[in-house]
């Protein structure tokens, strides 16, 4: 038996710099809800641009079930082209983790009012672009392939065994949801041609969890890497990048140099295994730990 389509908006939290709204689209027919999030990051632009267009597109009497979106999800980052919000220096993308060993105060608060907006959902997807990476296009799940990826047309995915605690997808895993993370562009930037083929995406998306009538997509089969390869470095200073991400490469190979803080001395880092690169690090400062590349 079908229910009455409506739209509904909710504020999350409101703020006179931002305010965190969940938009919810219930349709006329049953299906599954799915959740479409981003702007975790505030300095990640693609996702609230794109999200925000596909509210504008999506009618609820199209709809079967319930489609969730929050698309600028952390406001005052995303006011402030900030990373992190600033009045609450929190990893939003770490506070997801809502055991009662974990002090509320570890957290940002804000993932609470997300989780319990979107605990309700069959399927998360949540919308980033690469931080301080230029990194190829890809999907992200853990444990084993979903083919809801072949519905983004991106030509990689990656599967963890594990994810690091706190993150949306790993919470939403484990709260027995089919979860992915779409990482798309690059943080900082924002093209509209190439925002243009993630709204195209998105919607690709929906038809494949049958919420709208199928839509046209790539339809294309990632290839799929089950590990990865990090390079953390020993030194801290400026990294300069020499290889960009897509490439093959060979043990050995240079991805970049580092021009050390303390002494000015240039230290080549090397690919410390042959395979693709998926991300690598941008032009600009690193610190002793962080990764240089990541291969696939």
């Amino acid at each position: 038996m079908g229910t009455s389509a409506k739209l509904s908006t909710k504020i999350l939290k409101q703020s006179a710099t931002g305010s965190l709204f969940a938009h919810r689209f219930v349709g006329s027919s049953n299906g599954p809800c799915v959740a479409l999030v981003s702007g975790v990051h505030g300095d990640e632009w693609y996702g609230p641009a794109s999200l925000n267009k596909l509210i504008k597109m999506l009618k609820a009497s199209d709809l079967s079930g319930t489609v969730i979106v929050i698309p600028a999800a952390n406001p005052l980052a995303l006011a402030e082209h900030s990373r992190l919000d600033p009045t609450c220096p929190l990893d939003l993308n770490r506070s997801f983790v809502f055991d009662k060993a974990t002090s509320p105060s570890e957290h940002n608060p804000l993932a609470k009012l997300i989780w319990r907006e979107i605990a309700d959902a069959d399927v998360i997807l949540d919308v980033h672009s690469c931080g301080v990476d230029d990194c190829v296009d890809h999907v992200r799940m853990l444990k084993e392939f979903d083919s809801l990826a072949t519905s983004l047309g991106v030509s990689r995915a990656l599967v963890f065994e594990k994810w690091p605690s706190g993150l949306l997808i790993d919470q939403a895993f484990r709260s027995g949801k089919r979860a992915l993370a779409l990482e798309f562009g690059t943080s900082g930037s924002l093209s509209l041609r190439k925002g243009k083929t993630l709204t195209k995406a998105l919607m690709a998306f929906l038809g494949a969890t049958k919420s709208i009538p199928n839509k046209e997509g790539s339809r294309k089969t990632p290839k799929v890497a089950y590990k990865h390869t990090m390079a953390p470095v020993e030194a801290s200073g400026i990294f300069e990048q020499k290889l960009p991400p897509g490439l093959r490469v060979k043990r050995g190979d240079v991805v970049g140099t580092i021009r050390c803080f303390q002494d000015g001395e240039s230290i080549e880092i090397q690919a410390p295994v042959a395979g693709d690169l998926l991300m690598v690090r941008k032009t600009g400062p690193i610190g002793v730990g962080n990764s240089a590349c990541t291969i696939v």
